[in-house]
């Protein structure tokens, strides 16, 4: 689903709120959106540390990862609801 700036606004002030592991200041952040099963509007944010990231692939499009650990992470957030559902890191190869 498409996201306004409102919501990617929205969005990152829940991803915030929720997530005290990571210093999210040093990671890129891509946002997409969604329609969850309950037809509820939500976020799958994903998140590359800078120093792992080339902005240049950043811009073509989602970048996919198959590994990194902490370097790459996921978070979700309900729009609708206005809560943070999770983040957690890429899995390792």
């Amino acid at each position: 689903t498409n996201l306004t700036c409102d919501d990617i606004e929205l969005a990152e002030q829940l991803l915030r709120a929720g997530s005290t592991e990571y210093k999210l200041a040093k990671y890129y952040r891509q946002y997409f959106g969604y329609i969850n099963e309950k037809g509820e509007r939500c976020v799958e944010i994903d998140l590359s540390t800078i120093v792992n990231s080339d902005i240049r692939r950043l811009l073509k499009g989602r970048l996919l990862v198959e590994d990194g650990g902490t370097g790459f992470l996921h978070a979700h957030v309900n729009l609708s609801r206005k809560v943070f559902l999770d983040i957690v890191p890429n899995s390792n190869a």
